[in-house]
């Protein structure tokens, strides 16, 4: 009788496993960048970034081939052909100072593609930079060095998921701020495709983490809370399915030690859902379809004392290795 319940177990499981990328295969499909329907801006948008980078990235090459990045240049000119210069948005502007550094640097002030370009630079002649920094700049290993923890050791371990928290909020101010050392995270061809929804409302967190399964026992000690996205216009081929929690798992680890270094206490609770329970938040509230929901951290003050769980890391589990060529390639 154990052994029948057993399998049928494994076949639900099975089951829920089909269901559920069938789910986000659906999704990926009908409110992904992969269509690359240009009459989205944000699509437009996402793309011209992601070429942007690219002539960033030629640009950088300390080796750089002969021509290297003319052909990027004249699609990115193609795709902002259609930009209002009156109102562009910040990927606008960054892929347009791009492709005038690209335009201006030095290997290409001679090259004849420059006549392709003179209407556009025109049109583009007068844009509003609001401080955005773009293309390439050279930094000495001071800049770098600068970065470099005293203590490493001490800021890595002495990180917790604390389920114990102040009762007192959290300033949006601080939360602001680690958005912004987060945003730092890099990303797919520099598409920064996450969205971060917060909210210190007790009636709005309990909703949303009567969604979740991982809160019982301290949800009603969470001052503040948050929920991690990423948005799939910004994705643009079928090879990027999984980008969106690769991108989003980066910018929300990113988005926890940020938290961490400002002296803010955090708990990631996962979001590994069946497809009806996804759906039925974006029912509560407004997370839209091409958001892909990647997690939510709870955030409050740390007590004087807290009690943790010890986590301890497994010591006798190999978590690297070389990497080795097989004999038969």
């Amino acid at each position: 009788m154990e052994f029948f319940f057993r399998k049928l177990k494994i076949i639900y499981r099975i089951c829920i496993s089909i269901f559920g990328f069938v789910y986000h295969c659906k999704r990926f499909i009908f409110s992904s960048g992969i269509t690359l329907d240009y009459s989205d801006k944000l699509i437009r948008s996402y793309d011209s970034i992601r070429i942007a980078h690219a002539l960033e990235k030629s640009m950088s090459f300390s080796n750089r081939k002969v021509n290297s990045g003319w052909f990027d240049a004249i699609k990115l000119k193609d795709l902002l052909k259609e930009s209002d210069p009156k109102k562009l948005d910040d990927a606008e502007i960054i892929s347009i100072l791009t492709l005038k550094k690209f335009l201006n640097f030095k290997e290409n002030k001679a090259n004849q593609n420059r006549l392709l370009f003179y209407d556009f630079l025109t049109k583009f002649k007068k844009i509003n930079k609001k401080k955005l920094k773009a293309g390439v700049e050279v930094k000495n290993k001071n800049f770098f060095r600068r970065g470099v923890l005293k203590n490493n050791e001490q800021f890595f371990n002495s990180r917790y998921s604390i389920r114990d928290f102040k009762k007192s909020k959290v300033n949006i101010n601080l939360i602001d701020k680690a958005v912004k050392l987060a945003s730092k995270t890099p990303s797919v061809c520099n598409r920064q495709s996450w969205h971060v929804y917060h909210s210190s409302n007790k009636k709005v967190i309990s909703k949303v983490l009567s969604f979740q399964s991982g809160n019982r026992g301290f949800a009603k000690l969470i001052p503040n809370l948050v929920i991690i996205t990423t948005d799939l216009k910004s994705f643009l081929t079928g090879k990027e399915i999984y980008q969106q929690w690769i991108d989003g798992g980066l910018f929300s680890m990113s988005f926890i030690y940020a938290m961490h270094s400002i002296g803010v206490a955090t708990c990631p609770l996962n979001w590994s859902q069946d497809p009806i329970t996804d759906k039925n938040i974006r029912k509560s509230i407004n997370i839209k379809t091409n958001q892909t929901i990647i997690m939510m951290i709870a955030i409050g003050h740390y007590k004087d004392n807290t009690t943790v769980c010890i986590s301890s890391r497994l010591k006798n589990r190999k978590s690297w290795s070389e990497i080795k060529l097989k004999k038969n390639i």
